[in-house]
């Protein structure tokens, strides 16, 4: 079972993270919102 690892570079990671934790932040906002929303209604 011997595999070779595909080494994903640094920046490749970096970019990722960032990707996520913008994504993570939108739902977050998002979240908000219809809690806001809910609330008034």
């Amino acid at each position: 079972m011997n595999k070779d690892y595909l080494r994903i570079p640094e920046e490749i990671c970096q970019n990722s993270v960032y990707d996520l934790l913008s994504f993570e932040e939108s739902l977050e906002e998002r979240d908000w919102e219809a809690w806001i929303r809910a609330i008034k209604r």
